[in-house]
Protein backbone atom coordinates (compact mmCIF):
# COMPACT_ATOMS: atom_id res chain seq x y z
CA UNK A 1 0.00 0.00 0.00
CA UNK A 2 1.08 3.42 -0.90
CA UNK A 3 -0.36 6.63 -0.07
CA UNK A 4 0.62 9.40 -2.75
CA UNK A 5 0.49 13.21 -3.28
CA UNK A 6 -1.56 13.66 -6.39
CA UNK A 7 0.50 15.68 -8.79
CA UNK A 8 -1.92 18.42 -9.17
CA UNK A 9 -1.87 18.89 -5.56
CA UNK A 10 -0.05 20.29 -2.45
CA UNK A 11 -2.87 18.43 0.13
CA UNK A 12 -4.63 15.84 -1.61
CA UNK A 13 -3.62 12.36 -1.88
CA UNK A 14 -4.61 8.25 -4.09
CA UNK A 15 -4.18 5.15 -2.20
CA UNK A 16 -2.08 2.87 -4.03
CA UNK A 17 -2.00 -0.91 -3.92
CA UNK A 18 1.12 -2.35 -5.01
CA UNK A 19 1.59 -6.09 -6.01
CA UNK A 20 5.17 -6.36 -4.90
CA UNK A 21 5.65 -9.68 -6.98
CA UNK A 22 5.00 -7.92 -10.00
CA UNK A 23 5.80 -4.57 -9.84
CA UNK A 24 2.58 -3.23 -10.90
CA UNK A 25 0.31 -0.65 -9.02
CA UNK A 26 -3.29 -0.08 -8.75
CA UNK A 27 -4.95 3.28 -7.85
CA UNK A 28 -8.18 3.12 -5.59
CA UNK A 29 -10.74 5.58 -4.96
CA UNK A 30 -10.05 4.72 -0.90
CA UNK A 31 -9.72 7.88 1.45
CA UNK A 32 -6.65 7.70 3.01
CA UNK A 33 -6.20 6.96 6.27
CA UNK A 34 -4.47 9.53 8.84
CA UNK A 35 -3.92 7.15 11.39
CA UNK A 36 -1.12 4.79 12.24
CA UNK A 37 -1.42 2.15 11.34
CA UNK A 38 -4.85 3.04 9.65
CA UNK A 39 -4.71 -0.08 7.28
CA UNK A 40 -5.74 -3.67 8.08
CA UNK A 41 -4.99 -6.28 5.61
CA UNK A 42 -7.06 -10.12 5.85
CA UNK A 43 -6.59 -12.40 2.94
CA UNK A 44 -9.35 -11.59 1.14
CA UNK A 45 -9.83 -7.60 1.94
CA UNK A 46 -8.39 -4.91 2.84
CA UNK A 47 -9.81 -2.52 5.73
CA UNK A 48 -8.84 1.26 5.65
CA UNK A 49 -9.73 3.72 8.53
CA UNK A 50 -10.31 6.72 6.85
CA UNK A 51 -11.26 10.02 8.78
CA UNK A 52 -14.50 9.91 7.85
CA UNK A 53 -15.50 6.37 6.91
CA UNK A 54 -14.41 2.75 7.37
CA UNK A 55 -13.90 1.27 3.95
CA UNK A 56 -13.29 -1.90 2.68
CA UNK A 57 -11.40 -2.89 -0.43
CA UNK A 58 -12.32 -5.95 -1.95
CA UNK A 59 -8.41 -7.75 -3.34
CA UNK A 60 -9.91 -9.94 -5.28
CA UNK A 61 -12.92 -7.30 -7.59
CA UNK A 62 -10.65 -4.41 -6.69
CA UNK A 63 -13.87 -2.81 -5.52
CA UNK A 64 -14.16 -0.12 -3.00
CA UNK A 65 -17.19 -0.28 -0.15
CA UNK A 66 -18.18 2.40 2.73
CA UNK A 67 -19.14 0.13 5.59
CA UNK A 68 -21.89 1.32 7.72
CA UNK A 69 -20.11 3.25 10.60
CA UNK A 70 -20.74 5.95 13.09
CA UNK A 71 -17.28 5.96 14.69
CA UNK A 72 -14.24 6.81 13.58
CA UNK A 73 -11.56 3.84 13.78
CA UNK A 74 -7.91 4.44 14.50
CA UNK A 75 -7.63 1.12 16.37
CA UNK A 76 -6.15 -1.12 17.29
CA UNK A 77 -7.29 -4.20 15.78
CA UNK A 78 -8.35 -7.64 18.61
CA UNK A 79 -5.54 -10.04 18.35
CA UNK A 80 -8.12 -12.65 16.73
CA UNK A 81 -8.81 -9.74 13.38
CA UNK A 82 -12.64 -9.57 14.33
CA UNK A 83 -12.73 -6.20 16.27
CA UNK A 84 -11.50 -3.06 15.61
CA UNK A 85 -11.69 0.02 18.36
CA UNK A 86 -12.47 3.36 17.57
CA UNK A 87 -14.04 6.67 19.50
CA UNK A 88 -16.61 9.46 18.75
CA UNK A 89 -14.60 12.86 19.67
CA UNK A 90 -17.04 15.37 21.23
CA UNK A 91 -17.59 18.90 22.33
CA UNK A 92 -17.30 21.46 23.52
CA UNK A 93 -14.02 20.91 25.78
CA UNK A 94 -13.77 21.91 29.72
CA UNK A 95 -11.47 25.78 28.98
CA UNK A 96 -10.00 25.00 31.60
CA UNK A 97 -8.60 20.99 31.55
CA UNK A 98 -8.83 20.94 27.61
CA UNK A 99 -11.08 17.77 27.84
CA UNK A 100 -14.14 16.64 25.78
CA UNK A 101 -16.46 13.77 26.22
CA UNK A 102 -15.58 10.00 24.74
CA UNK A 103 -17.11 7.74 23.24
CA UNK A 104 -15.63 4.69 22.65
CA UNK A 105 -16.75 2.53 20.20
CA UNK A 106 -15.92 -1.45 19.04
CA UNK A 107 -16.74 -2.43 15.46
CA UNK A 108 -17.61 -6.18 14.74
CA UNK A 109 -15.85 -6.61 11.28
CA UNK A 110 -17.93 -9.97 10.78
CA UNK A 111 -21.64 -8.89 11.45
CA UNK A 112 -20.34 -5.37 10.25
CA UNK A 113 -22.24 -3.98 13.36
CA UNK A 114 -20.83 -1.34 16.13
CA UNK A 115 -21.12 -1.00 19.76
CA UNK A 116 -21.13 2.60 20.81
CA UNK A 117 -19.73 3.59 24.84
CA UNK A 118 -21.61 7.35 25.03
CA UNK A 119 -19.68 9.19 27.05
CA UNK A 120 -17.53 6.92 29.03
CA UNK A 121 -14.56 8.23 29.47
CA UNK A 122 -13.04 11.93 28.21
CA UNK A 123 -10.22 13.01 25.74
CA UNK A 124 -7.18 16.31 25.59
CA UNK A 125 -8.09 18.30 22.42
CA UNK A 126 -4.50 18.86 22.03
CA UNK A 127 -4.99 21.94 18.85
CA UNK A 128 -8.01 23.94 20.67
CA UNK A 129 -10.31 24.50 17.46
CA UNK A 130 -9.76 21.15 16.20
CA UNK A 131 -9.28 20.10 12.29
CA UNK A 132 -6.91 17.35 13.64
CA UNK A 133 -7.10 13.60 14.45
CA UNK A 134 -6.79 13.33 18.20
CA UNK A 135 -5.02 10.18 19.43
CA UNK A 136 -6.76 8.56 21.84
CA UNK A 137 -4.55 5.43 22.86
CA UNK A 138 -6.02 2.00 23.58
CA UNK A 139 -4.74 -1.23 23.67
CA UNK A 140 -6.97 -4.80 24.12
CA UNK A 141 -7.23 -7.10 27.09
CA UNK A 142 -5.94 -10.26 27.48
CA UNK A 143 -9.12 -11.69 27.45
CA UNK A 144 -10.42 -10.07 24.35
CA UNK A 145 -13.41 -8.55 26.51
CA UNK A 146 -11.85 -5.54 28.07
CA UNK A 147 -10.74 -2.26 26.21
CA UNK A 148 -7.46 -0.36 27.74
CA UNK A 149 -8.44 3.73 27.28
CA UNK A 150 -5.76 6.29 28.29
CA UNK A 151 -7.52 9.17 30.14
CA UNK A 152 -7.00 12.51 31.42
CA UNK A 153 -7.19 13.61 35.40
CA UNK A 154 -9.74 16.31 35.95
CA UNK A 155 -7.68 18.95 36.38
CA UNK A 156 -6.31 22.36 35.41
CA UNK A 157 -4.22 20.97 31.53
CA UNK A 158 -0.99 22.38 33.33
CA UNK A 159 -1.74 19.98 35.99
CA UNK A 160 -3.33 17.08 34.72
CA UNK A 161 -1.97 13.45 33.97
CA UNK A 162 -2.73 10.61 31.57
CA UNK A 163 -3.60 7.42 32.74
CA UNK A 164 -4.73 3.86 31.78
CA UNK A 165 -8.68 2.96 32.49
CA UNK A 166 -10.01 -0.53 31.39
CA UNK A 167 -13.48 -0.83 29.48
CA UNK A 168 -15.30 -3.69 30.58
CA UNK A 169 -17.03 -4.20 26.82
CA UNK A 170 -20.00 -6.38 28.66
CA UNK A 171 -21.40 -3.90 31.74
CA UNK A 172 -19.88 -0.43 29.52
CA UNK A 173 -17.76 0.19 33.05
CA UNK A 174 -14.27 2.15 32.68
CA UNK A 175 -12.46 2.41 36.14
CA UNK A 176 -8.74 2.99 36.35
CA UNK A 177 -6.27 0.26 35.46
CA UNK A 178 -5.18 -1.34 38.44
CA UNK A 179 -1.87 -2.49 36.63
CA UNK A 180 0.54 -0.78 34.86
CA UNK A 181 0.66 -1.50 30.85
CA UNK A 182 4.55 -1.64 29.60
CA UNK A 183 6.05 0.55 27.11
CA UNK A 184 5.11 4.18 25.66
CA UNK A 185 1.15 4.50 25.13
CA UNK A 186 1.93 7.35 22.88
CA UNK A 187 4.39 5.27 20.84
CA UNK A 188 3.19 3.69 17.31
CA UNK A 189 5.49 0.77 16.25
CA UNK A 190 8.92 0.24 17.49
CA UNK A 191 10.84 2.53 14.67
CA UNK A 192 12.52 1.57 11.17
CA UNK A 193 12.00 -2.37 10.32
CA UNK A 194 15.15 -4.25 8.15
CA UNK A 195 13.91 -6.06 4.92
CA UNK A 196 15.90 -8.68 3.31
CA UNK A 197 15.87 -10.63 0.00
CA UNK A 198 16.55 -13.83 -0.88
CA UNK A 199 20.13 -12.49 -1.82
CA UNK A 200 20.99 -11.18 1.57
CA UNK A 201 20.62 -7.53 0.43
CA UNK A 202 18.39 -5.50 2.87
CA UNK A 203 17.40 -1.78 3.51
CA UNK A 204 15.45 -0.30 6.04
CA UNK A 205 11.90 0.86 6.20
CA UNK A 206 11.92 4.37 6.28
CA UNK A 207 10.61 8.01 5.04
CA UNK A 208 11.73 9.41 2.38
CA UNK A 209 15.27 9.83 1.77
CA UNK A 210 18.63 8.13 0.74
CA UNK A 211 17.68 4.64 -0.58
CA UNK A 212 20.68 2.63 1.34
CA UNK A 213 21.10 -0.67 0.84
CA UNK A 214 23.31 -2.97 3.21
CA UNK A 215 25.23 -5.91 1.24
CA UNK A 216 25.31 -9.62 2.99
CA UNK A 217 28.58 -9.02 4.13
CA UNK A 218 27.60 -5.79 5.74
CA UNK A 219 28.78 -2.70 2.53
CA UNK A 220 26.43 -0.34 2.55
CA UNK A 221 25.79 1.24 -0.90
CA UNK A 222 23.13 4.29 -1.42
CA UNK A 223 21.20 4.90 -4.63
CA UNK A 224 19.66 8.43 -4.52
CA UNK A 225 16.80 9.29 -3.08
CA UNK A 226 13.44 7.55 -2.74
CA UNK A 227 11.15 5.39 -1.09
CA UNK A 228 11.87 1.50 -0.87
CA UNK A 229 8.65 -0.71 -0.42
CA UNK A 230 9.92 -3.94 -0.90
CA UNK A 231 12.04 -6.79 -2.47
CA UNK A 232 10.79 -8.73 -6.06
CA UNK A 233 10.66 -12.30 -6.32
CA UNK A 234 13.33 -12.16 -8.85
CA UNK A 235 15.43 -9.96 -6.26
CA UNK A 236 15.26 -6.98 -8.03
CA UNK A 237 14.34 -3.72 -5.64
CA UNK A 238 10.83 -2.08 -5.55
CA UNK A 239 10.80 1.62 -5.05
CA UNK A 240 9.05 4.82 -5.48
CA UNK A 241 11.11 7.56 -7.00
CA UNK A 242 9.47 11.23 -8.03
CA UNK A 243 11.46 13.42 -10.38
CA UNK A 244 10.80 16.51 -8.34
CA UNK A 245 11.52 15.40 -4.71
CA UNK A 246 12.32 18.33 -2.88
CA UNK A 247 8.98 19.89 -3.55
CA UNK A 248 7.06 16.43 -2.47
CA UNK A 249 9.30 16.16 0.39
CA UNK A 250 7.70 19.09 2.10
CA UNK A 251 4.64 19.22 -0.07
CA UNK A 252 2.90 21.98 2.67
CA UNK A 253 5.99 24.29 2.44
Amino acid sequence: MLEALRPASASEWDVWLVDVAVGRAIKTDLQESPYIPGYYWFPDRLIVAGWTELQEWDLTRSVRRVLPAKASYAGPLSTDGRYLAGRMLEGPEDPETWLAPLTVAVYDLATETERLYRHVGNYRVPHRGGGVPVSVPMRWGDDGRSLYVRQWEDAPYTDSQSYWAVLDLETGDLRPAEETLPGDPWSYGSGPQTVTSSTGWSFRQADWGPVTLTSPDGREVTHGEGLPLAWMEDGRLLLVRWPDYDYRRDPWW
